[in-house]
């Protein structure tokens, strides 16, 4: 086995070690017609592409959730393919239901850690791009039954 060869067997190895889940990964864009931007479109796809490696496990992108029509009533089709694509959205069924296994990527425990635990804190300063949110502590409501 070459050198590359042996590091892909054993990383597979180590993931193999961890619980595994196959994930459908699935970011929606919803904005007014008069708020909506076409660069924040990519934001999402740009976020996940730092988690593939060319040799090792990689996000899929699915190219049947993407609602671009290039000839015959082409509006009224991207307007269906959206609205279809909400639905199933909320619905929580796959993109490409019933064929669940098609565009879905195995990640262990960790990656998904990995993945949705954004990082608070970096290099000693706070992300310019999350804001703060003012709360305030509170005990349980006084009428709150006790079993």
């Amino acid at each position: 086995m070459t050198p590359g060869e042996r590091e892909v067997v054993t990383e597979i190895e180590n993931k193999a070690k961890k619980p595994i889940f196959r994930t459908v990964i699935r970011g929606v864009y919803v904005a007014k017609r008069e708020n909506w931007k076409s660069s924040n479109k990519i934001l999402l796809r740009s976020y996940f592409t730092h988690f593939t490696a060319n040799n090792m496990n990689m996000i899929l992108l699915c190219p049947q959730t993407r609602p671009k029509v290039h000839y015959l009533m082409r509006e009224r089709r991207i307007f269906s393919r959206a609205r279809k694509m909400f639905r199933m959205t909320v619905l929580r069924l796959t993109p490409v239901f019933p064929d669940r296994k098609k565009y879905t990527s195995i990640f262990n425990t960790e990656e998904l850690a990995t993945m949705f635990h954004f990082p608070l804190r970096i290099s000693g300063m706070v992300a310019p791009t999350l804001e703060k949110v003012e709360s305030k502590k509170a005990g349980p409501p006084p009428n709150l039954p006790v079993g």
